[in-house]
């Protein structure tokens, strides 16, 4: 992963402004333009942190998520006037091109959402993290950050223990679930006695005390409002224009798009706003 870019050495409240507010927006409209630049731009930033190899290899289950959601919500959704297939021999059943895009809407913010928190993950490390969090709630930022490291740690886990295990080849179905079951067991296990341990440690080190104070001190420089002044003008700027073009946009019952001027605006704002963990290198 991309350490180089000095936007990620500003202050954690910068960073937290900055990371949180692509995955919001996303889950707030329903413009299919809005969502494509947001799915477009997490894309590119994604590779510019952790490389294209990582992009490839996540974005197979996020295509499968897409297409899972689209055909859910055609079967759900069968509302609409423009019909583009219709079966009614055995069940009652027609696709609409309302319900489509809609299906695509709903699956375009599934995958802005995943992939811009986990480029948040960049921005707002657990150290940050425990830092933001000191002074409103302790227990709260522990247990936040033992949730953040336990998919990452659990991932390590599998591929040990399929390493260990996977000298003597099963044959057979039953042999296979066996072995599937027993390598659960042991993943099961280990987690469970890691967390209990680190929660104990964390526990011992005092991150429960209102008054625990964090190893690294931040302070606010002139960079840092700078930035956050410009990242609130952009914000205002994203939200103003989302919000007029949600409400020129819609699916059900008819089929209604935002002006190109006011896509051409967010497009301007977001564009900006996108390039600025890239506009000052190491």
């Amino acid at each position: 992963m991309r350490q180089d870019s000095l936007f990620l050495t500003f202050h954690p409240y910068v960073l937290l402004l900055y990371g949180i507010f692509p995955p919001i927006l996303s889950m707030c409209t329903n413009s299919i333009f809005i969502l494509a630049i947001m799915v477009v731009l997490g894309i590119l930033t994604e590779i510019y942190f952790f490389g294209f190899i990582h992009l490839l290899k996540s974005i197979r289950y996020l295509i499968i998520m897409f297409g899972l959601v689209i055909v859910f919500n055609l079967i759900v959704n069968q509302k609409g006037d423009i019909i583009l297939f219709a079966n009614k021999s055995i069940v009652s059943f027609q696709v609409t091109l309302q319900s489509l895009l809609y299906g695509i809407s709903n699956g375009l913010m599934l995958i802005s959402v995943l992939l811009w928190f986990q480029i948040f993950n960049v921005y707002v490390t657990n150290e940050k993290l425990l830092y933001i969090m000191r002074g409103f709630s302790p227990k709260l930022s522990r247990s936040i950050i033992l949730i953040l490291n336990t998919l990452p740690e659990m991932k390590k886990r599998i591929r040990i223990i399929s390493e260990v295990n996977g000298g003597d080849e099963q044959r057979g179905r039953k042999n296979k679930i066996a072995k599937a079951l027993n390598n659960l067991t042991i993943l099961m296990e280990w987690s469970i006695e890691s967390t209990v341990q680190k929660t104990d440690s964390m526990r011992t080190r005092g991150y429960e005390r209102e008054e625990k104070t964090v190893y690294r001190l931040y302070k606010f420089t002139g960079m840092d409002w700078i930035y956050m002044l410009l990242i609130l003008v952009l914000v205002i700027g994203m939200v103003v224009s989302t919000v007029i073009i949600n409400m020129n946009t819609g699916f059900i019952p008819d089929i209604r798009y935002a002006g190109l001027k006011l896509n051409g605006v967010f497009l301007i704002f977001v564009t900006v706003y996108s390039i600025l963990p890239f506009s000052i290198i190491k």
